[in-house]
């Protein structure tokens, strides 16, 4: 009889490991979670996964410990298990190496971190060290892996060998992660230290993908933190001896430049990288610190520098009015702004603001304790002083505004309170050019306008005007106004004008409304239309940065109407500097890669100066911003400061910015800047008046000491004719300015020689030497009376009378 066979008993079924689950997949996912959301580790010491490609080489960590623990009761390991697990192995051993001194610290931390949560300390005191511990005991967890591994599921080669080609895979890896980021620094410092004809090269090489957030880490500075775990381990950090890090490193201020130049764009428009700050800890937050989106310091508070956005700073409110004169075509408006401050601490706000063509600052008003204040005239110098010693000494309430260029002021106010308000006005006179009267704008400010804002506009005269906005002006009370709530946009394109056949009176005059002996008391004003005689060549320099390619058909048109009446040479701003190229490009082959970056203007200007002398022409200069001072423009001011007649340069601004070039060459006479050169209508309209096409109507402005026919108009026609007389003197020898800084302080004006300053106090007025105008003596906007019902119906009855009366005569 056969023996009975007893069933096979199964084998018994190995259990998986939870070591592996808890200390090889969760905790090295709770690291990975935890940085990239806080960016913790990055902002004081290293960053850990600057790249994309750092990021899912570390994931490579979780993933092998969660495929070797699933496979434990397989059997066997497959061979892309094994690789998988190679690579993993090597990059664990490479992050354990960076992070060995602090995993000990992290040790002691944990134990400490017990205790502060244990008395109600904040949570993230604890996690943070926890995740310092992930790269050790991924690293664990794959030793672990590799022991419990189960044979190859045949004897080949690749199986056999698979670890081994994952770990070399991972070895090529992380220094080809490393690379884009050592080539950004290296290209960076190459290129300040080349020569012009080799810059062009390291240009191109700082554009290569990759580099962007290293670059503008550099630009923004102020941390200490390395930038990638390669730079943490060559700077010598780790213990073992490393590289000097000096040499491939900027100054802060050279990065910025340098980051403009490179992508066409302020770093301050993208947000620094993100930063859990100590306080943050503190207060329990799990989000990263609002420093991703501003500044949390301000190191250029009291300077003459915008600066990047800060954080918690913002306009709260903003309300235009203006009033337009017809006979003088000009017009006066009033700006309010309210600044708020949501943060603990006191902040300075700061702008520089683009006034209608030709306009100025004629009223500078800030509330203080409710309570309007108004400013003191007096030299840019003592201005500035004044503000200067009460906003770094003595953190009082000041405003100041100065005027930096062509129609550009700086404002800066401070303090703006902490969780409070700070309102301020500025008055602004300003002529309607032919082009019409454009808004003031922002150029450049270091506080957040957000989307939501608007600005209250309201417009009025007592004749008929247009505006570029399709809603039509209400007529009220025998006057046209018009207000619309508009955002930040379309601000910038909002124009009025008079109807083209408004009459005009011909000649207008006013009374000087600060009259002094041995000084004309009168004011005439004429009309006159000029036509510009047209050049014998024009050389046209087109700005070829990123943020002109839009305008790439504009330009063209432009240049072409240009060559229909003068020969027109054309150089292009490049990289390495400028190269001459045909005018008659057409608008298709302006456009692509002709535009790139923010390119430097300044020797493609100093060429066409030089050729202009030469062949005795003009210089057309179609830009957009130059933020940055790339170089000191010795060579460009020589050839205007010191040429008898230096030729004639006409800056068209056909996208608008800071422009620190412009800002440079405003003191010479022959810059002539056309406004705001917004659309094509406009662009080709001064092109016409540059070659002499067309005609333009001018008021010119005289002192007499008899009193002028004509129409007598308001006081903004004196302010006007002082502006224009300190202005040409400013833009030409002046040995001594104090005597032209005094004629615009009397008559209550910012020029290039004077500014405005508000202090708190008499005390403070009296310290800085300044005195502040009396308020009766500030411009305002007229009021629209509305004549009372029963002055209305005496009207009604003595006109009645007067009637009744010829008729009785007549009989």
């Amino acid at each position: 009889m056969e023996a009975a066979h007893s069933p096979a008993t199964p084998a018994p079924q190995k259990r998986r490991s939870r070591f592996l689950l808890v200390f090889g997949v969760l905790w090295p996912c709770f690291t990975l979670i935890l940085e990239w959301s806080t960016r913790a580790c990055a902002s004081q010491y290293f960053d850990p996964l600057p790249t994309w490609t750092h990021l899912l080489l570390t994931g490579l960590v979780p993933l092998a410990c969660w495929l070797a623990r699933r496979n434990e009761d397989e059997g066997t390991t497959p061979a892309w298990q094994r690789a998988a697990l190679g690579a993993a192995w090597v990059v664990a051993s490479f992050y354990l190496f960076c992070f060995w001194g602090l995993t000990l610290l992290a040790g002691f931390g944990v134990v400490f971190s017990i205790m502060l949560l244990a008395t109600g300390g904040s949570l993230m005191f604890f996690l943070l060290p926890l995740a310092t511990l992930g790269p050790f005991w991924g690293w664990v967890s794959l030793w672990k892996a590799n022991r419990r591994l189960g044979p190859a599921p045949d004897a080949s080669v690749w199986n056999r060998q698979a670890s081994a080609w994952g770990a070399l895979a991972a070895l090529l890896l992380l220094p080809a992660a490393e690379m884009p980021l050592w080539l950004t620094r290296t290209a960076a410092v190459r290129y300040e230290k080349a020569p012009a004809p080799e810059k062009a090269g390291w240009m191109s090489m700082l554009r290569t993908p990759g580099g962007e957030k290293i670059l503008r880490g550099m630009a923004y500075g102020g941390t200490q933190a390395a930038g990638s775990p390669g730079e943490w381990i060559m700077s010598g950090r780790t213990g073992v001896r490393g590289w000097d890090m000096a040499g491939l490193s900027l100054p802060s201020e050279t990065a910025q430049a340098l980051y403009y130049r490179v992508h066409g764009r302020l770093h301050s428009d993208l947000p620094p990288p993100k930063k859990l700050s100590v306080l943050d800890m503190e207060r329990g937050r799990w989000l990263p610190s609002e420093l991703t989106e501003s500044f949390d310091w301000d190191d250029q508070r009291g300077g003459d520098v915008v600066g990047a956005r800060i954080r918690g700073l913002r306009m709260e409110s903003s309300r235009m009015d203006w009033h337009l004169d017809t006979p003088t075509r000009l017009g006066y408006g009033e700006w309010t702004l309210v600044f708020h401050n949501s943060r603990g601490d006191a902040q300075e706000a700061r702008c520089q603001i683009l006034l209608p063509p030709g306009g100025f600052v004629s009223r500078l008003t800030l509330w203080v304790n409710g309570e309007p204040r108004e400013a003191a005239f007096s030299t840019q110098a003592k201005v500035k002083a004044a503000y200067r010693e009460v906003v770094v000494r003595q953190r009082r309430d000041p405003v100041l505004v100065n005027m930096t260029g062509p129609d550009r002021v700086m404002c800066q106010c401070f303090p703006v309170p902490a969780n409070g308000d700070m309102q301020i006005r500025i008055g602004i006179t300003a002529p309607l050019a032919d082009a019409g009267l454009r808004m003031p704008v922002f150029l450049e400010r270091n506080f957040a306008v957000p989307d939501s804002s608007r600005h209250a506009v309201w417009v009025q005269s007592a004749r008929d005007f247009t505006s570029s906005d399709p809603r039509p002006p209400v007529r009220e009370a025998g006057q046209l106004t018009w207000r619309h709530d508009l955002s930040d946009n379309d601000l910038k394109d909002l124009v009025f004008r008079f109807p083209d056949d408004t009459p005009l009176p011909e000649a207008v005059w006013c009374a000087d409304p600060w009259p002094q002996q041995g000084r004309p008391g009168y004011f005439s004003g004429a009309w006159r239309t000029v036509t510009d005689s047209a050049p014998k060549s024009l050389i046209v320099v087109v700005d070829t940065s990123l943020a002109l390619r839009p305008r790439a058909g504009d330009i063209s048109r432009a240049i072409s109407t240009l060559a229909e009446k003068a020969p027109v040479t054309v150089l292009a701003c490049t990289d390495s500097g400028w190269e001459e190229i045909p005018w008659e490009k057409s608008a298709q082959e302006w456009s692509g890669a002709t535009f790139l970056g923010g390119r430097n203007n300044a020797p493609a200007l100093e060429e066409a100066l030089n050729r202009a002398r030469s062949s005795g022409g003009a210089v057309v200069w179609l830009h957009g911003p130059q933020p940055f001072e790339f170089e000191k423009h010795t060579g460009l001011e020589q050839i205007m400061e010191r040429s008898v007649t230096p030729p004639v340069l006409h800056a068209c601004a056909l996208v608008h910015g800071p422009n620190r070039l412009l800002e440079r060459l405003h003191r010479h006479r022959a810059l002539q800047p056309s406004g705001r050169c917004a659309d094509e209508t406009e662009l080709l309209s001064h092109m016409r008046r540059i070659t002499g096409q067309t005609a333009r109507r001018r008021l010119e402005i005289a002192r007499q000491e008899a009193q002028p026919a004509g129409e007598r108009v308001w006081d903004h026609l004196a302010r006007l004719g002082v502006f224009q007389e300190v202005l040409a003197a400013s833009q030409g020898p002046l040995p001594d300015p104090a005597p032209m800084s005094l004629l615009a302080a009397s008559y209550q004006l910012v020029t290039p020689l004077s500014g405005a300053v508000v202090l708190e106090t008499e005390e403070q007025y009296k310290r800085a030497g300044l005195e502040p105008v009396d308020p009766n003596s500030t411009p305002q906007i007229p009021r629209i009376i509305v004549p009372e019902p029963s002055r209305l119906l005496l009207l009604f009855l003595a006109c009645s009378l007067m009637l009744c009366r010829r008729r009785r005569h007549s009989v």
